[in-house]
Formats: C-alpha cells, structure tokens, sequence
C-alpha cells in the first residue's frame, strides 16, 4: 500500500533501522534514532545499488515520487543515477588542473625547471584571469577562443601557440582523469 503523509508522520523508531516501501521500488529508510531518507534500490550492469534522494520531512512525500520517477527514466535509458550524480557534482576548475598538471610534468621530469616557470607565467598572465576559475567541464570552445582573442591580438603567435599548446595538454590530462570536459584535442 502506498505511503501517505499522515502514515509518515505517525512512524516511530524501532530498535533495528526499518524500510516501509512506498510504490515503484520507493522507500522510506527509518534508523533507530528516528531521522527518515527517502532511498531506492536498483540493479545496474548486475550490481544492487542504493540510491539516498533526500530526508523527510525535508523532502515531501511527492518530490520523492518525482524524484523517483526521474530515476525511473534514466534506468529505462540506460543511465546509471549514481553514476551520473557523481558525475554532476562540482569539478575543479580550469586553473586547479592546469596546476597539478604543470606540477606533475615538472615532477615527472617531463618538463625542465625552465619550461615549467614560462608555461606558468604564460598561463597566469593570459588564460586564468579569463577562464581559471570556471569549472573545467564547463569551458566551452567559445569560452576558450574569447580567453585566447587578447593574446591573439597582439600578434605574439609563437605565445598563441605555446599557450594553446599546454591548454591543450590541460584539456586531454582533464579527460584522461575523468573529467568530462567539452574540448578534446
């Protein structure tokens, strides 16, 4: 039988946590000190996965239900909902992965102590000011192209290419970690 508020509201806290289903594999988790979560179970690629969508009463018995309707579609899609809510969580920005990029060629022996001091001067005086603290998943080409335009613009293009050339590096070690980002070179 599906939940309603005033069901909801009259639950009280047992010894060991309880589970009261709702409809369409929804949930309401109760622990032993009373705090309520809204959860779903699902199999993807043959794993059982739990899913926490909010607190009640934080989170009313029909935006569960939405919520779990939306997670309903994504399963029919083929979409993992754990996955993709770990995937949409904050990422770093442009700067900080330029950093530890930088820092690990240098680390790594890959680059000279030299190179390492001009590809930071160029990356501090042309692209972060512009787009360092934009999330680096987010940066668009138009984004990138609008970064580049000053530098462009003074005709320095051997800087142009050096600096579009460790962007570049940025893009492809971001997307080699996992970060989705939308420029791939």
């Amino acid at each position: 039988m599906p939940l309603t508020d005033t069901r909801l509201k009259a639950i009280k806290p047992k010894d060991k946590p309880q589970k009261i289903t709702d409809k369409d594999g929804l949930y309401v988790h109760v622990s032993t000190t009373g705090h309520m979560s809204w959860r779903r179970d699902y199999r993807f690629n043959g794993k059982r996965q739990t899913l926490t969508l909010g607190k009640y009463p934080i989170m009313s018995l029909k935006e569960a239900r939405i919520k779990n309707g939306e997670i309903i579609v994504q399963l029919h899609k083929s979409i993992d909902p754990k996955a993709l809510r770990e995937r949409s969580k904050t990422k770093p920005s442009f700067k900080e992965v330029a950093e530890e990029f930088m820092n690990k060629q240098l680390r790594g022996k890959k680059w000279t102590e030299g190179t390492f001091k001009k590809s930071n001067q160029r990356m501090k005086a042309n692209l972060f000011p512009v787009i360092g603290r934009q999330p680096i998943n987010e940066i668009t080409t138009h984004d990138f192209l609008e970064a580049m335009k000053p530098l462009e613009e003074k005709g320095v293009s051997a800087t142009v290419r050096k600096v579009r050339g460790v962007a570049a590096q940025v893009f492809d070690y971001a997307n080699i970690k996992g970060i989705e980002s939308p420029l791939i070179y």
